[in-house]
């Protein structure tokens, strides 16, 4: 059986709805549907934590998955 983390499992939804979130600013923006500035003060902040935060969650779940198999098979990955 599988065993899940559901607190890393709750990290990638959070992380999943924010960087939506951003990117839905971003368009908006983009497309002059309305003026956001994300290039600049909070909201540039807020893009760079997120990447941040999803990058984390993304080491965390190799260093689990190479810890539960003992070594890194490549050929796993690029099925």
């Amino acid at each position: 059986m599988n065993k899940r983390f559901l607190s890393l499992d709750i990290a990638r939804a959070i992380a999943l709805i924010l960087m939506v979130v951003y990117h839905i600013l971003f368009i908006l923006n983009f497309y002059s549907i309305k003026v956001i500035n994300v290039s600049s003060g909070l909201l540039k902040g807020f893009g760079v934590t997120i990447g941040f935060f999803f990058i984390f969650i993304v080491g965390i779940s190799l260093y689990l998955s190479y810890f539960k198999r003992g070594k890194v098979n490549f050929s796993y990955y690029l099925k």
